[in-house]
């Protein structure tokens, strides 16, 4: 396939992807700043901020590719380029997946604490969320260790 066509259906796909997300991303906005309970006010705009992310992340991909079909400056996303030490960069990112993992066995013992009262048990979800973040932080950390 060529890649300017290839190109050119991902910027399609991502481009629709996000004209498909506007709608959630006004809906969690109204619920994060109307729903009558507080703790869902709070979750909703955790959501909201995330959506937020991946709506400019998917920008970013989108408008890279884009300057790259056209041959213009590149776009805000860097370049796969490795030009630092890959033995110190490995070690460092070794570090940082022993504490990432440590965070996770550390936020299971918390939420079993926190769900033995009822006034704290929803806190639970916002564990899983950040136990979520630490496992995306692993996939992150494992990539720039493989490839950085």
């Amino acid at each position: 396939m060529d890649p300017t066509v290839w190109a050119q259906r991902i910027v399609g796909r991502l481009r629709e992807h996000m004209d498909s997300e506007r709608e959630a991303l006004t809906e969690y906005a109204r619920l994060a700043e109307e729903a009558p309970d507080g703790h869902v006010r709070f979750l909703m705009r955790l959501i909201l901020e995330d959506e937020r992310r991946h709506h400019q992340l998917f920008a970013e991909m989108a408008d890279s590719l884009e300057r790259e079909i056209e041959n213009r400056s590149a776009g805000s996303l860097p370049e796969l380029r490795r030009t630092g030490d890959a033995a110190e960069l490995r070690a460092q990112t070794k570090r940082l997946l022993d504490l990432e993992r440590d965070d996770i066995r550390e936020l299971r013992d918390l939420r079993r604490e926190v769900t033995k009262v009822e006034d704290t048990r929803w806190w639970s979800v916002l564990i899983d969320i950040m136990e979520a973040d630490n496992r995306k932080h692993i996939a992150i950390l494992e990539f720039v260790r493989d490839h950085g």
